[in-house]
């Protein structure tokens, strides 16, 4: 029998509870989509950044999930940016 788990998968967090440091990032993002569950005046985007690694997209998932919102991801990479003059 073949087991295709992958170790870092199997410890993943399923709940934003049990994601560890980040704390004050983690309550700021779920102001801000309380805020927008709620319908008051706050933007429609988060932006992320930072290294690789470190669980963005881990703990936005996590948190959109939790507050039932859809999730969609834009890699900047692959957008093309025009200046005009």
């Amino acid at each position: 029998m073949t087991h295709n788990f992958v170790w870092g998968n199997i410890h993943l967090p399923t709940k934003s509870k049990e994601l560890l440091g980040n704390e004050e990032n983690i309550v700021a993002i779920r102001n801000i989509l309380d805020d927008l569950k709620n319908k008051k005046n706050v933007s429609n985007c988060i932006c992320l950044y930072g290294a690789s690694g470190i669980g963005k997209n881990l703990i936005i998932s996590l948190l959109l999930k939790e507050s039932n919102f859809t999730e969609t991801q834009i890699d900047f990479n692959d957008v093309k940016i025009y200046f005009f003059f």
